[in-house]
């Protein structure tokens, strides 16, 4: 809709007949005044709210409590003190969180966004502990000491951190093919099961072959190697008409993808696709420079695809778990009493002493072309150590 100006203005001139169904309008202001929409409003054949809903609002604000969640858990908490100088204490717990996410894939039929809330982790494990080495006067080792020596080597403290979480929930997500949270649809063959069984139960596996041919190596995988996958087209591109080079041509415009399972050739119901990810050639498995770079024909079986136009996914919210994570730090620390009012204390903090790396997330949409299904491209985290020493007086 558009704003007008009046015919019998400076700017059209004076009324004409030609100008006659124009000339009936109403003055109306213009400028920073102006009314959008002015001569579908004053012809008299629309109601106001003919293409815009309320049109005198510029934005109109829903507040609404559509939230909702569940929240369950088991909690566990224990402390030990065997004997004079070890400390430990451990809390566990066991939840389930379920709930509605902040975006609805039809907000008239919530209920089916109803899932675990994808940060949720089922279980968690804090644990801490303390202890003073067995060393100096009246210890184990060194009881006899005295002097010097012993105010040296009695007193050291050892404290060590523990902490482990459960990987979480995450979506395998597709194309939004009705308001939001595109999940796929499932494609039920006799390899499906199959397949889901591996992708609920995904972990971190090292030394798979790099998919990029530039920075040849290793990278992880979330479900490893004997999970083989390749990205194809979507079935549903298949019923685009050809018409204005839509489908088929040099530049196809369906880009929906699915995920194919590689299964044995001969498999009744395959279909063929093909492999273009360097792998690691047979040939040479203890030589990390010999790759198979060229395409490969194989044979697949289509498990997740992309829904139909206004269809919800049938795989569903959160349905995959997540990479857990855990850390293991310690400190060791010492007192030396100066005076009765003065004393020091030299400490040396290690965070992640095993050199754990934390993995990256994994490619989880299927539509993704440029990357292996699962892939993980990098890692964080390493060993870190910090001393300090404090003076108290």
């Amino acid at each position: 809709m558009v704003n007008y100006v009046k015919s019998g203005s400076t700017a059209l001139g004076t009324c004409t007949t030609g100008l006659v169904g124009n000339c009936g309008l109403p003055d109306l202001p213009t400028g920073l005044n102006a009314v959008t929409g002015s001569v579908m409003r004053n012809s008299g054949l629309f109601p106001e709210n003919f293409i815009v809903n309320n049109p005198q609002y510029a934005a109109v604000n829903y507040y609404n409590n559509l939230g909702h969640s569940n929240y369950h858990s088991l909690q566990v908490e224990g402390t030990y003190r065997p004997i004079q100088g070890v400390t430990m204490q451990g809390t566990y717990t066991f939840a389930k969180n379920l709930g509605l996410p902040g975006t609805f894939t039809n907000p008239v039929d919530r209920h089916q966004d109803y899932s675990i809330v994808n940060s949720n982790r089922p279980q968690s494990l804090r644990t801490n502990a303390v202890f003073e080495l067995p060393i100096g006067p009246n210890k184990l080792v060194m009881g006899n000491s005295s002097g010097m020596l012993a105010r040296a080597i009695e007193r050291w403290q050892v404290s060590v951190i523990y902490n482990y979480s459960a990987g979480g929930y995450s979506t395998l997500s597709a194309n939004n093919m009705l308001y939001g949270n595109g999940t796929p649809d499932v494609v039920w063959t006799p390899f499906t099961q199959e397949a889901l069984d591996i992708l609920s139960s995904g972990k971190v596996e090292w030394g798979t072959r790099k998919s990029s041919t530039t920075s040849p190596g290793l990278e992880g995988r979330y479900f490893g190697e004997h999970f083989s996958t390749v990205n194809v087209a979507d079935p549903q591109c298949a019923g685009v008409t050809p018409l204005q080079n839509l489908n088929g041509g040099t530049t196809p415009r369906c880009t929906l993808r699915a995920l194919a399972y590689i299964v044995p050739d001969g498999t009744p119901g395959a279909i063929t696709v093909t492999d273009t990810y360097p792998v690691q050639n047979p040939a040479f498995p203890n030589d990390p420079s010999n790759i198979i770079n060229a395409p490969r024909t194989r044979s697949g079986v289509i498990v997740l695809q992309n829904p139909q136009p206004g269809t919800r996914g049938t795989l569903g919210l959160n349905t995959i778990r997540t990479i857990g994570t855990y850390a293991f730090d310690a400190n060791i620390s010492k007192q030396f009493r100066i005076s009765e009012s003065k004393s020091l204390q030299v400490r040396i903090d290690t965070t992640n002493v095993l050199n754990h790396p934390t993995p990256g997330n994994p490619t989880f949409n299927i539509n993704q072309t440029t990357t292996p299904f699962g892939q993980i491209t990098g890692k964080s985290g390493g060993r870190a150590f910090q001393g300090q020493v404090r003076f108290s007086f």
